[in-house]
C-alpha cells in the first residue's frame, strides 16, 4: 500500500498544473535556450587635421573658426585653453573673416572670462590684448553689453584669481570701447565697491593670521583694483573733465563777470529810460 501510494502521488506531480498569480510570467524550461544578445559599437570621429578644408578658412593647425568656438565649451581645461590659442592664430591669419563673425566669437570667448583654470583666463587676456585694439569702437559696442555682464560677474565671484583676472579684462574694454563701457557705470562701480570691501576683509584676515606674505599680495591687488577703478572713472568722467584728474567734476563752477552786472544794472546817468516813455507822459 506504501509503494502504490508513493507512485500515485508522483504521476499526479507529472501532470499537476500550475497556476500563475497576476503579474508573474511562466517560468522558463529547464532545457531552454537563451537566445538574446547585446551589440556594442566603437564610433570614431572624423579627425579635422587629415580632413580636407581647402575651401574653408582654417588656422595653423587646420582648425576651422566654427571648430574653435566649438572647442571654448569643452569639458577639458587644456582643450579649452589650446582653442584660445588657436583663435588667436586664426585672427592673425585672417582678421576680416574674424570680423564677419565677431558676434560669435564674443559670445563664445567671454564665457571664459569666469573659466576656473588660470592658463585659459590667461590666453583669454593675450587674445583680447591682441584683437580688442585692432576693432573700431563701433564695431564692438554692439557686443559690450555681454561682455560687460561676465565681467562683473567676474568680479564678484567666490575665487580670488578670477576677481584679479576681472579687473584686466575690464580696462581692456574701456581702452577699446571707452564711451559704450561708461553707459555701464551704475553696474560696474558697484562691483568696484563689493570688490574693494573683499579686498580689504582678505587683508585685516591675513593680519590677524600674521601672514605677511599673504598681506602683500592683498595690497598689491588692492592697488591694481583701485587703478582700475580710477581709470573706470577717467573713462567715465571724460565728456565732462578734459583733464586727467578724476575728480576735477567736483570743482565749483567759475562765477560771472562783474563788469556785465555793473555795466547793466548801475548806470551812470540819472532817469537813462525815460526817453523811452514806459509810464507815461510825466506832468508838468
Amino acid at each position: 500500500m506504501p509503494r502504490s501510494s508513493k507512485k500515485k502521488q508522483k504521476k499526479a506531480e507529472d501532470f499537476k498544473k500550475v497556476k500563475l498569480k497576476v503579474g508573474k510570467k511562466k517560468a522558463p524550461a529547464a532545457n531552454a535556450t537563451d537566445t538574446s544578445f547585446t551589440a556594442r559599437a566603437i564610433v570614431v570621429g572624423v579627425q579635422s587635421i587629415s580632413a580636407d578644408k581647402s575651401a574653408q578658412l582654417t588656422n595653423s593647425h587646420n582648425h576651422t573658426l566654427k571648430e574653435l568656438l566649438a572647442q571654448m565649451r569643452h569639458y577639458s581645461a587644456p582643450t579649452r585653453k589650446d582653442s584660445v590659442v588657436g583663435l588667436g592664430d586664426f585672427a592673425a591669419l585672417h582678421p576680416a573673416a574674424l570680423r564677419a563673425e565677431l558676434g560669435a566669437v564674443i559670445s563664445a570667448t567671454v564665457r571664459l572670462v569666469v573659466d576656473n583654470e588660470p592658463g585659459v583666463r590667461r590666453q583669454l587676456l593675450r587674445l583680447y590684448g591682441t584683437v580688442l585694439p585692432t576693432l573700431e569702437p563701433r564695431e564692438l559696442a554692439p557686443f559690450v553689453p555681454l561682455a560687460v555682464i561676465f565681467t562683473c560677474s567676474a568680479m564678484t565671484h567666490i575665487l580670488d584669481d578670477i576677481r584679479a583676472d576681472a579687473v584686466k579684462f575690464l580696462d581692456l574694454l574701456a581702452d577699446a570701447a571707452p564711451a559704450t563701457v561708461a553707459q555701464f557705470a551704475p553696474r560696474v562701480l558697484p562691483s568696484f565697491f563689493s570688490l574693494l570691501e573683499t579686498s580689504t576683509a582678505a587683508a585685516d584676515g591675513a593680519r590677524t593670521e600674521a601672514n605677511a606674505r599673504t598681506a602683500l599680495l592683498s595690497q598689491g591687488r588692492r592697488l591694481a583694483i583701485l587703478r582700475s577703478c580710477h581709470k573706470f572713472l577717467c573713462v567715465f568722467t571724460r565728456p565732462l573733465v578734459p583733464s586727467s584728474d578724476a575728480l576735477a567734476f567736483m570743482a565749483p563752477p567759475p562765477a560771472p563777470p562783474v563788469a556785465c552786472t555793473e555795466q547793466l544794472f548801475f548806470p551812470d546817468t540819472t532817469a537813462p529810460f525815460a526817453a523811452l516813455n514806459l509810464f507815461g507822459e510825466a506832468d508838468a
